[in-house]
């Protein structure tokens, strides 16, 4: 049995408000800023990353985010070419 603490549970859960959020209004930079970084505590990189940019598409006055942004695209892990 697999043994998942209530910080882990709040943070699925935080995710889970967000995309709700994002869904009822897709728009809303607040609700995109809140999800890139519910989504980066959750290690989905990748997605993060989209709803960071998403995020600052819709208004790119967000240095917090943009510094999370650069910090995410470092850690992206980088799939090389096959041989």
């Amino acid at each position: 049995m697999r043994h998942v603490n209530r910080q882990d549970d709040r943070v699925v859960g935080f995710r889970v408000q967000t995309e709700q959020a994002i869904h009822l209004d897709p728009k809303s930079q607040a609700a995109w800023v809140r999800h890139a970084f519910a989504l980066a505590r959750t290690d989905r990189v990748s997605a993060a990353i989209g709803a960071a940019e998403r995020a600052l598409s819709l208004n790119g006055h967000d240095a917090e985010l943009a510094e999370l942004l650069e910090r995410l695209r470092n850690a992206e892990t980088r799939v090389l070419p096959a041989a």
